[in-house]
């Protein structure tokens, strides 16, 4: 093969590295473009909406911020963005959404209480607890609501059931809370990723449900109520 040869043969694998390499990046770049995608469509939702918990959403209807019948239909005919405010209550085993209907002066004003003065918007317990009778999860004043008879409800009976609950657990412990106690160090290890697993399921339920993301993480070999999710006091 002559040196010419050599060199053509070198260009053309650098010219299949190239393809391929495009080839991958095509994807991503397409991946990336429909993430901005969602992430904008998320902004503008909350531009327009917002989730308070099943408490201040009951005091807010009491005061009647809802707009009338007249004055939606009046809005919309004219082309003045409506505002809502909404949260997450249960009926039975079923979850809806109720929501009011308010204009941009009362929506700019409930930004501002929860922005200066979240104490006064999120409940004054800002404990974590949950409730068996109507298996509501109360997570800083926030409320989720768990399904009776899912491991997720047993787990949360036990974790956060009684009255003063602790916020971190040794994996040992964490393996007798879902079932599955373990006597030897050997066990602990082998049932590691159940644990895992149920808290992960967990995790995603509150977070869907309420937006709270990693509420129980892992942290040097106990699972512990994650701070970084806690309102702080305005």
């Amino acid at each position: 093969m002559t040196q010419q040869e050599k060199i053509e043969k070198i260009q053309k694998r650098m010219d299949w590295e190239n393809e391929q390499a495009d080839k991958g990046v095509e994807p991503y770049a397409s991946n990336r473009k429909r993430m901005r995608k969602k992430i904008k469509e998320v902004k503008r939702h909350f531009k327009f909406n917002m989730i308070v918990p099943p408490k201040v959403f009951d005091f807010l209807r009491k005061m009647k911020v809802q707009l009338s019948r007249e004055e939606i239909e009046k809005n919309l005919k004219d082309g003045v963005q409506l505002y809502s405010v909404y949260t997450r209550k249960t009926r039975g085993n079923n979850f809806y959404n109720p929501k009011l209907i308010i204009d941009r002066e009362m929506f700019e004003a409930i930004q501002v209480i929860r922005r200066n003065q979240k104490s006064s918007i999120i409940l004054k317990n800002d404990g974590i607890h949950f409730n068996k009778s109507s298996r509501e999860l109360r997570i800083w004043g926030y409320s989720t609501y768990i399904k009776k008879g899912s491991s997720r409800f047993e787990i949360c009976s036990e974790m956060f059931g009684k009255k003063r609950c602790p916020m971190r657990w040794s994996l040992k412990r964490m393996c007798e809370i879902i079932g599955e106690p373990a006597y030897s160090n050997r066990e602990v290890e082998e049932r590691k990723g159940k644990v895992r697993g149920k808290i992960r399921y967990l995790n995603e339920d509150i977070e869907s449900s309420i937006g709270i993301k990693d509420f129980i993480v892992e942290e040097n070999g106990l699972f512990i109520v994650n701070p970084i999710n806690k309102p702080q006091a305005g």
